[in-house]
């Protein structure tokens, strides 16, 4: 059974959900480094890498498996081919 992950800080502005679990597996779409409690993009590399870290660590608590398993980021460059 699928279950919808929501995170009030930094909540998708669509109806979607941040991320989704099945069975042991959590899929998440677009987590950035945004700063959750402002909503903006601090000014360094280092703090938004840091703020991303950290709302991938929220999101995979809210699913239920902190401190388990493996992530893998997937990154796709908007001038790549299809």
């Amino acid at each position: 059974m699928r279950r919808s992950i929501y995170i009030d800080e930094f909540a998708h502005k669509s109806p979607m959900p941040n991320a989704s679990r099945v069975g042991n597996i959590i899929v998440s779409g677009l987590l950035r480094g945004i700063d959750p409690a402002t909503q903006a993009f601090p000014p360094t590399v280092e703090q938004q890498c840091a703020f991303m870290f950290a709302n991938i660590r929220r999101c995979v608590e809210a699913g239920g498996a902190a401190g388990r398993g493996h992530h893998q980021g997937d990154f796709l460059d908007e001038g790549a081919a299809a």
